[in-house]
């Protein structure tokens, strides 16, 4: 992240544009992987916690004890 210290005003407009998001994509990415977990269930799950999160998980259960430090975290 660029941080910019008292910058010309002439500058303003240039650095508070925000990058365009095309969120039809999104909604389509989303709407497929949201599709493929109805039809697959945990499988499909597994597949994009791969893909995304790059963590090849075995099953889902969180032990009382991951539970606990999750807690004692907050």
């Amino acid at each position: 992240m660029k941080t910019f210290l008292y910058p010309d005003k002439k500058d303003w407009k240039l650095l508070l544009q925000r990058p365009i998001f095309d969120t039809v994509s999104l909604q389509e990415k989303v709407s497929t992987v949201l599709n493929d977990v109805k039809q697959h269930g945990d499988a499909a799950i597994k597949k994009y916690t791969a893909q995304f999160d790059v963590v090849e998980l075995d099953d889902f259960v969180v032990s009382q004890d991951e539970i606990e430090e999750a807690v004692a975290s907050l």
